[in-house]
């Protein structure tokens, strides 16, 4: 073991690299948007829970909530448009849950290639009673903040660039990555 393990003195790599000290502010962001990810996603599952006895989890709930406000049939790949996913075969299973749970229904389409989906009479029943526990309980803890809806519309709209901006950069990252898993190749050897 060398003298400085020994002495207790932290390992040259567990020190922050002057990279990622420059971007401590974003990695920061990212951290509070995973955050805030998870913590909307168990609210979603939590607040449907109180009023369906169906197991959904967030994303679940996402794709309900979307039929329901769209109030005309959709499809998997719409969903996934207003979603910003691309995880298809998990919204497919999501739409299964929401069928077997008579939450939706398959509506008659004019296209014979894709199956579209509408709310069911008992989806709107259960989307209504979430509404009332989101006002009950989420909605009562914004009006407590100042200038919320103010703020929410500003932070809407922040939102919307940001997620272009991170849109962007995946592009540019999937068109890139041949390149840097190439160069790295050549560097190791």
């Amino acid at each position: 073991m060398s003298a400085r393990k020994k002495s207790g003195e932290r390992n040259d790599r567990a020190k922050p690299r002057p990279v990622i000290r420059k971007q401590a502010h974003i990695l920061e962001f990212e951290l509070a948007v995973w955050q805030l990810f998870s913590a909307f996603n168990r609210w979603q599952a939590d607040c449907i829970g109180c009023v369906s006895a169906a197991q959904l989890s967030g994303p679940d709930t996402a794709a309900l909530f979307l039929i329901r406000l769209k109030e005309s049939p959709m499809g998997i790949s719409e969903i996934a448009r207003l979603l910003n996913r691309d995880d298809y075969s998990n919204i497919q299973y999501s739409v299964k849950k929401l069928l077997k749970a008579g939450l939706i229904e398959k509506a008659a389409s004019a296209s014979k290639k894709q199956t579209t989906y509408r709310i069911s009479e008992l989806g709107h029943e259960v989307t209504d009673r979430s509404a009332v526990i989101r006002e009950k309980v989420l909605l009562s803890m914004y009006e407590r903040l100042a200038n919320v809806d103010q703020e929410l519309v500003h932070i809407t709209k922040m939102l919307d660039l940001i997620t272009g901006v991170y849109d962007q950069a995946s592009r540019t990252a999937i068109t890139y990555a041949d390149v840097h898993r190439n160069a790295a190749l050549v560097d190791k050897q």
